[in-house]
């Protein structure tokens, strides 16, 4: 299993509470190359920390619902960030962390 997160700030629109993160992603099921007629198994989501009660729980039981299963490989792709280094964290100790092509690009840049 395959799962790109990220997270980003949006503006509190006519709200005096500023700004406010929000995670997104997808998560795909591992697929072969030369099956080229069953299309992959993924799922988007995307929530508010700081207002979702059971965020981490909520994430946890998408995966589960793909099949996700107890010390299963997954692969995490995102840039690296703190919070969602956690929720990573959180959800697979033993996964894979991997810095996604965009942010490796943008470093070098730099």
């Amino acid at each position: 299993m395959t799962v790109g997160i990220d997270g980003g700030y949006v503006k509190a629109q006519g709200s005096e509470q500023g700004w406010f993160e929000v995670i997104a992603g997808k998560s795909i099921l591992a697929f072969r190359r030369d099956d080229e007629s069953s299309a992959p198994s993924s799922k988007c989501f995307a929530f508010v920390q700081t207002y979702d009660e059971k965020p981490k729980r909520r994430l946890f039981e998408l995966l589960q619902s793909q099949g996700l299963q107890m010390n299963q490989q997954i692969e995490f792709l995102s840039d690296g960030g703190e919070t969602v280094r956690d929720l990573q964290l959180y959800l697979s100790p033993e996964a894979d962390h991997l810095l996604d092509w965009f942010h490796i690009v943008r470093q070098e840049v730099a």
